[in-house]
């Protein structure tokens, strides 16, 4: 993909299916018709998981030998064997949210819409209804490339699973800029880095050190540590394995001075206390094929992320996209069992950084897995 450097619109990155307090959505998965599934044919599986921060229960009352659901969502965590049921082709569901107090339901996605505490799903196909989906695309800062305007401080998101995708405004950030970056990091949160305040191609007079970070619970920005070197044109961060933010770069056109050197930021997560860690005895990960990873703190872990290896140049990351995965931890407490993405069409073929994160929200340092057919 290319995108032409003498006018950067703005960032766009893919970030997790969440919203405030508690968020729910629907999307369907692909399923094969080829002649080794004639005997399953006839069941279809409803999978649901939390987002956001709130707490609260989802259950659906007994359908035949399925049994009840009962889906317990803490502070958007969730366990991925209670929040799954295998119903009959074409059986008709219907959901109900009940958030705990002090929690809220802000709305169902994908094949529910609206907020209203009940949601009906025809299990015709494989339905999915959580932030699994992992299927928002954030849209930030740019503009200001000529001086009738400044850059913008506004940031927008579409969700690809719903029925309608259409943009719609999220927070602000509180410093606008061109020229920047955005880093997806292993919480699912996203780091912007660097960047000008002030109109022009690439103006270093109004250089921005400050970090901010945008959360997809809350949609809201927050404000971060200072970097100490001026970073725009060709400037380039990625996301190191353990977790810190490489930044570095700038310059080599447009007047730019040269940036030579680089700098490592360490987000809030680093100082949670200690960090979770894991063993792989392969790093071959296959789609949809249950994948193991050896931990001694797995009944602490409460999310496991794929992060895309970075590609940036030009204010604009090809790589990175980030997918949530559903797992379940030993009996033992000591290793998890990961749901890798089904396809490609969710997660294109190649490496990724593979995080956990504890109850802290803490991640562990990652190992790169190769995820393919």
């Amino acid at each position: 993909m290319y995108r032409d450097p003498r006018a950067p619109a703005g960032l766009l990155v893919v970030v997790p299916l969440a919203a405030a307090l508690l968020v729910l959505g629907c999307q369907a998965e692909p399923v094969s018709t080829g002649p080794e599934l004639a005997m399953v044919a006839a069941s279809r599986t409803l999978r649901v998981s939390g987002g956001g921060t709130g707490s609260g229960r989802v259950t659906a009352p007994n359908h035949g030998d399925a049994g009840p659901l009962d889906c317990q969502i803490t502070m958007g965590t969730y366990d991925p064997i209670q929040c799954t049921k295998t119903y009959g082709r074409n059986t008709v569901v219907v959901l109900t949210a009940a958030p705990d107090p002090g929690s809220a339901l802000k709305e169902w996605r994908g094949a529910c819409t609206g907020a209203a505490p009940t949601c009906t799903v025809r299990m015709d196909k494989n339905q999915r209804i959580g932030r699994d989906a992992d299927s928002r695309v954030l849209y930030a800062a740019g503009g200001g490339g000529s001086c009738g305007a400044v850059p913008e401080r506004s940031a927008e998101i579409i969700d690809l699973a719903s029925p309608s995708p259409a943009w719609t405004a999220s927070g602000s950030m509180a410093i606008g800029r061109r020229q920047t970056n955005l880093t997806i990091l292993p919480d699912g949160k996203v780091l912007m880095t660097g960047g000008s305040s002030q109109c022009g191609f690439t103006n270093e007079a109004g250089a921005v050190f400050a970090a901010e970070v945008w959360d997809p619970a809350t949609g809201q920005w927050s404000t971060l540590a200072n970097a100490g070197v001026v970073r725009v044109y060709h400037s380039t961060t990625a996301l190191l394995p353990d977790g810190r933010v490489l930044s570095t770069g700038s310059g080599d056109g447009g007047g730019v001075t040269q940036q030579p050197t680089y700098e490592i930021f360490a987000p809030p997560y680093l100082f949670k206390g200690p960090r979770p860690t894991y063993n792989l005895g392969s790093t071959d990960m296959r789609y949809g094929q249950p994948f193991t990873v050896a931990t001694p703190s797995a009944a602490a872990i409460r999310k496991v992320t794929l992060i895309r290896l970075a590609s940036s140049t030009h204010a604009f990351d090809m790589g990175q996209r980030l997918n949530t995965l559903a797992f379940q931890a030993a009996p033992d407490g000591q290793s998890l069992t990961l749901t890798p993405p089904p396809s490609g069409r969710v997660a294109p073929p190649g490496p990724y950084l593979l995080f956990i994160l504890n109850d802290r929200g803490a991640p562990s340092v990652a190992q790169t897995v190769l995820l393919s057919q």
